[in-house]
């Protein structure tokens, strides 16, 4: 089942989500920092799930005018209400259909926002198309292994929910996770033109959720509060029980990795 926009709009809450964010949103900065002689020359950059506003905002203030998207419009308006003064425009729209000028932006940027798409090979397509020659394209996802390996960490979710414990409580609430193997969208951006200069694990964002027991606490927080406010409602005082299956089925089954991976790929010419 394909999340409507409802459901995915519902799921996050900018209040929410900001208490959790640093880390996506200090490896955002740093995959555009790979591209230092387009940011700041004045260009545009196109933001897909921008979330609360952080990235648009540091990018404005280095001289880009920033066209920003969400789903969420609870994450629209916290953009909004943070670049107020600044170049930025946040607009409301669902990745599943995202729709970007071809051609127009010096920087097309996502960071983990590609595993919540269903469509995830025509968003990245559409990314692709919309850098102009001698732009980038940076983008961040996580579940990116390829499918020969079997379902990773987003399998967890469906096989926990469709308990018996669960199953009713979370009928009609599919959880959005998408696993896209990197090189098949390696493939999609290099059919658009694009050459891939950089494919790798960021491990800024990956450092130290690789081994190891789970950190409970940290980890049923980080949970909660990414994209899952219309299941905590539906499971009420249950929710932070439901979490701790999540999370104790992820590690015990191996698919606690992530799977991250930064793609930064470049239009030949000026």
């Amino acid at each position: 089942m394909i999340p409507t926009r409802h459901d995915q709009a519902e799921s996050w809450l900018a209040e929410e989500y900001v208490q959790v964010n640093a880390d996506q949103v200090g490896s955002a900065l740093a995959a555009l920092d790979l591209v230092p002689e387009l940011i700041g020359a004045g260009g545009l950059l196109a933001d897909v799930g921008c979330g609360a506003g952080e990235v648009a905002v540091a990018m404005a203030r280095r001289g880009m005018t920033v066209h920003a998207s969400d789903v969420s419009p609870s994450m629209v308006a916290a953009t909004r209400r943070l670049a107020a003064g600044l170049p930025v425009t946040a607009t409301v729209q669902n990745a599943n259909e995202l729709e970007l000028t071809p051609g127009a932006f010096t920087v097309v940027h996502s960071s983990w926002v590609l595993h919540w798409v269903a469509r995830g090979v025509a968003a990245v397509r559409t990314m692709a198309r919309a850098v102009r020659p001698g732009g980038a394209l940076v983008l961040q996802y996580c579940h990116s292994q390829p499918l020969a390996e079997g379902p990773g960490m987003a399998r967890v979710y469906q096989d926990v929910a469709g308990r018996p414990r669960w199953r009713e409580r979370l009928a009609g609430l599919p959880f959005a996770h998408q696993q896209h193997p990197a090189e098949v969208v390696a493939d999609v951006i290099e059919e658009e033109g694009l050459e891939i200069v950089g494919c790798e694990d960021p491990t800024s964002f990956a450092k130290g959720r690789r081994s190891g027991p789970p950190d409970l606490e940290a980890a049923r927080r980080q949970v909660r509060l990414t994209g899952f406010a219309v299941h905590a409602r539906a499971l009420g005082e249950d929710r932070d029980a439901f979490v701790d299956e999540l999370i104790v089925e992820a590690h015990q089954s191996g698919r606690s990795d992530p799977q991250g991976v930064r793609i930064i790929a470049r239009r030949p010419g000026r």
